[in-house]
């Protein structure tokens, strides 16, 4: 008789967040939170004998994928993110002047990398043309106890996302 094994369950730990490593090289070790976006299919509503019949629809709507990113002393995971904001203002701007064209890259895949208890890896969700739509505030305070690692929050949106 075969002997069921246990799962192991995912750990709150066991993730890392790359993107494009020659641009955003701070950011692999510094997402110390990230909240994996809704999914909602778009429903269709159908009046049927003096009630509403619904139906699936045909849209599928993603949510903002949103991550705490730890700030390193030389502020550079927020010099980062900041000018990725910067060019991607100048991008829109440039697309709405009809003399200039951008070729400023803006959109990036976020992969973020599901682990094993081992540290290896054993899925991701790839987010696709992601770009930042917040970077959030920065807290500063010099009434705390015990040291504690400042982060800032960043919101992106994307295309699409895929789960492999």
């Amino acid at each position: 008789m075969a002997t069921l094994l246990s799962p192991n369950f995912l750990q709150p730990t066991g993730f890392k967040l790359v993107i494009d490593r020659a641009q955003f090289g701070n950011f692999e070790f510094f997402a110390s939170n990230i909240t994996h976006p809704s999914i909602d299919i778009s429903e269709t509503v159908q009046a049927f004998r003096g009630t509403d019949a619904k139906f699936p629809g045909d849209k599928i709507m993603y949510s903002q994928m949103q991550a705490d990113i730890l700030i390193d002393e030389d502020m550079k995971v927020y010099e980062e993110l900041h000018s990725w904001m910067l060019r991607t203002q100048q991008k829109a701007i440039n697309a709405t002047d009809t003399l200039v064209g951008s070729t400023l890259k803006t959109e990036y895949d976020i992969q973020m990398i599901i682990l094993t208890s081992h540290s290896n890896q054993v899925r991701s969700f790839k987010y696709k043309d992601a770009f930042p739509t917040s970077l959030g505030t920065v807290n500063f305070t010099s009434t705390t106890g015990s040291i504690q690692a400042i982060t800032v929050p960043v919101t992106f949106s994307y295309t699409q996302f895929d789960f492999t």
